[in-house]
């Protein structure tokens, strides 16, 4: 047999023939000269430093068997270089693939260029996955996957990437940023963050002096700041009656004001509720229920004020019925329905706040003419002579035709009887008709404003008030 030193000496050439050739460039030969020498580490190590890392995960799977080797070193070694490769290379798609096969087996890794690479290829999915499997410990990553998403306006995301790394702060102005007011009120509320509702305040203040008051509106409702929000809507229709300019916009902010009020009811009612039931089912007693009561009570209250001086829960809800009501009797009226749009009419003094004397008294003056009841129409012309402030050629219009109109009719209607049940103003209206609720007919009810009206005077399926869907 040859003598054990004539292995090494052989090997030895063997290493010197591969190395000459690799000096000469000559790398396939000079790997192939490893190979045969079975010194397959030594043919990798030359692919690394050749800085050939797809040549080296070559080798390495069909050497080591790829899947069961997944775990190695060398698998993450390669698939790191590789991807730090074309990262270099701008190849962001296939830098991710490779980097998050490193990433996802053991942690390790370049996870800042991982990011970087999702980021530009607008993997959002990758990114929400790596948000969700990275540790709370890594709080750098996770602030810099926060501030990605928060630059694309992904809120949500945004936020919970933050949470995780303990920054709360940079959650809640991450939801002002993007204008999430109502997450953004929670954490603050979650987290005692007292500052939230100065810069709520103070933003909302600086829509109201650029007159964006719609802006504002919508600020309140994100925020869950429903008292605000209904007064500012109440104003704007306020307004717009005042100015006489659309009716029907007056309407719909009124109702926009009063569902505005209803969620806030809903809101306050709940939590205390829970709250009550909470004292209660463990272990509370009366006075712990009846003070969790007052503390509901109290909200509203606190609601109450914040809406205007004198208003209550219902002030919306009351001026979305007088310009319901006075739109429902022009239309009535130029339907030719005299009846119906004298009583509505009649039905519109009750709302003389919201629509005007003058509007009302007008409006029961011209259909109560229309439909011969002069007695009616008289007591609307008193009313309408008897307004403060009223200019004198103003006053001597109405006097004028009042004495043309008298002067020829006597002021007395055909059947006070019936002009007295037609003018029953005390009981409530129906919403689709105008005409006092009672009687034996059938009725409906609407589940969100709460109003009823006959059935048989229902167009369509919608609440004539609210057009809501009724049930």
């Amino acid at each position: 047999p040859p003598h054990p030193t004539s292995h090494s000496l052989q090997g030895k050439k063997g290493m010197q023939k591969a190395e000459v050739l690799a000096y000469f460039q000559k790398f396939a030969e000079a790997e192939e000269t490893y190979v045969d020498m079975d010194r397959k580490d030594l043919a990798l190590e030359l692919r690394k430093r050749l800085g050939n890392w797809r040549r080296v995960l070559a080798l390495n799977q069909k050497w080591y068997g790829g899947k069961e080797k997944k775990k190695d070193a060398m698998y993450n070694e390669v698939h790191q270089k590789l991807g730090e490769s074309y990262y270099d290379h701008q190849k962001w798609d296939k830098a991710a693939r490779c980097l998050e096969q490193v990433q996802m087996v053991d942690g390790t890794g370049s996870t800042e260029r991982l990011i970087d690479c999702y980021f530009r290829c607008e993997n959002w999915a990758g990114m929400q996955r790596l948000a969700d499997e990275l540790p709370a410990e890594q709080t750098v990553q996770l602030n810099d996957l926060g501030d990605r998403f928060r630059r694309v306006g992904m809120c949500g995301a945004s936020v919970d990437a933050l949470l995780k790394a303990g920054n709360i702060k940079a959650a809640v102005d991450c939801c002002v940023l993007l204008n999430q007011w109502d997450r953004a009120v929670d954490l603050a509320q979650q987290h005692n963050f007292p500052q939230i509702e100065s810069l709520l305040a103070e933003y909302a203040s600086s829509m109201l002096k650029q007159n964006k008051r719609l802006e504002a509106i919508e600020l309140y409702r994100k925020a869950n700041k429903s008292p605000q929000a209904a007064k500012l809507l109440c104003t704007i229709a306020e307004e717009t009656m005042q100015a006489k300019a659309n009716p029907l916009r007056a309407k719909k902010l009124y109702v926009l004001a009063a569902l505005e009020l209803e969620r806030f009811k809903k809101r306050t009612l709940t939590v205390d509720m829970s709250t009550m039931m909470g004292t209660t089912g463990g272990g509370g007693t009366r006075a712990s229920a009846a003070q969790a009561t007052a503390a509901t009570l109290d909200n509203l209250m606190t609601h109450d004020q914040a809406t205007g001086e004198s208003k209550s829960l219902e002030r919306p809800w009351h001026g979305a019925e007088g310009v319901h009501f006075y739109l429902l009797a022009h239309r009535q009226l130029y339907e030719g329905d005299i009846q119906a749009a004298m009583v509505t009419a009649a039905r519109c003094m009750q709302y003389e706040d919201v629509l005007g004397t003058k509007e009302a008294a007008s409006l029961i003056a011209l259909t109560s003419f229309y439909n011969r009841h002069y007695g009616e129409c008289s007591k609307a012309f008193i009313k309408l002579e008897s307004q403060k402030g009223l200019p004198q050629a103003e006053l001597d219009n109405y006097i004028a035709l009042a004495v043309s109109i008298f002067a020829r009719h006597p002021p007395q209607d055909p059947d006070s009887d019936a002009s007295s049940r037609l003018f029953d103003t005390g009981r409530p209206a129906c919403v689709a008709s105008g005409r006092p609720l009672g009687g034996s007919e059938s009725t409906l009810s609407c589940k969100v404003c709460s109003h009823k009206m006959f059935s048989r005077e229902l167009r369509g399926s919608c609440c004539p008030l609210c057009h809501s869907k009724l049930s």
